[in-house]
């Protein structure tokens, strides 16, 4: 790798240590579980949905990419919650400005509360939009870091049994 007169190559130690460090977060994030309560003050967890087809999507209300992907993430979960797609959508956002902020909206995935961040932590969540796809074994299949459009949506769900 060259960049910039900055000359590196596979086994720089630097290199070998980030590359464990992805490693490892993956091993973790198929051990991953949580609860978090929804808009309406339900529970939800993660480890309950084993069998289903799981996507996180973390977000928030000022995140001009995250509005972008909602519309995408909506359509996708209503066309696909009959094979047993479940989209959970977090925020660490408090309950009345995510409730303003959908207004009523019928925006099918679930959303769900992280006021604490635990679960932002939990997911190694440094930035927005993240979205995580877990199989029907709950292991990780996918990670898409930023704004995914509905055809890289769709090639995520492509290592899924789903089909359109």
């Amino acid at each position: 790798m060259h960049y910039e007169q900055v000359t590196t190559t596979m086994t720089d130690p630097l290199y070998v240590k980030a590359a464990q460090m992805l490693v490892d977060n993956d091993a973790a994030l198929d051990k991953a579980d949580f609860t978090l309560k929804d808009l309406k003050g339900k529970k939800v967890t993660l480890s309950e949905l084993r069998g289903k087809i799981v996507m996180v999507n973390f977000w928030a209300t000022w995140c001009a990419p995250c509005r972008v992907e909602m519309a995408d993430l909506d359509s996708l979960s209503r066309y696909f919650a009959p094979q047993g797609l479940v989209v959970l959508s977090i925020t660490d956002e408090d309950m009345f400005k995510v409730g303003s902020f959908l207004g009523g909206a019928k925006y099918f995935p679930t959303v769900l509360l992280d006021g604490d961040g635990k679960v932002h932590q939990q997911f190694h969540v440094t930035g927005i939009p993240n979205t995580f796809l877990f199989g029907r074994d709950g292991k990780l299949l996918a990670v898409a870091i930023y704004e995914r459009t509905r055809r890289q949506f769709l090639e995520m769900l492509s290592k899924t049994d789903l089909h359109q």
